[in-house]
């Protein structure tokens, strides 16, 4: 939903979409896409569960990696 004014935490930024995500012993790999307001870099962080819950999502338990985006004209990046 880029563009709308959402409010609430973190203004409720839009989450990023996961093309890849692995996890090794001392390794991880995370690729995808996200879409916010034009412009901005935000730092986008990413955890592993154990668990998930009946919509497939899950408490964060382990950091896991982090990576900094910054968004284009149309409020689009791409990270890996």
């Amino acid at each position: 939903d880029v563009g709308d004014s959402d409010s609430g935490p973190n203004d409720l930024l839009n989450f990023p979409d996961l093309a890849v995500a692995y996890t090794g012993s001392s390794v991880a790999a995370v690729e995808g896409s996200y879409s916010g307001p034009a412009g901005g870099t935000f730092t986008l962080e990413f955890f592993a569960s154990d668990l998930c819950n009946d919509l497939g999502y899950g408490e964060g338990e382990r950091f896991v990696a982090s990576t900094t985006v910054t968004t284009a004209g149309a409020g689009q990046s791409s990270f890996s």
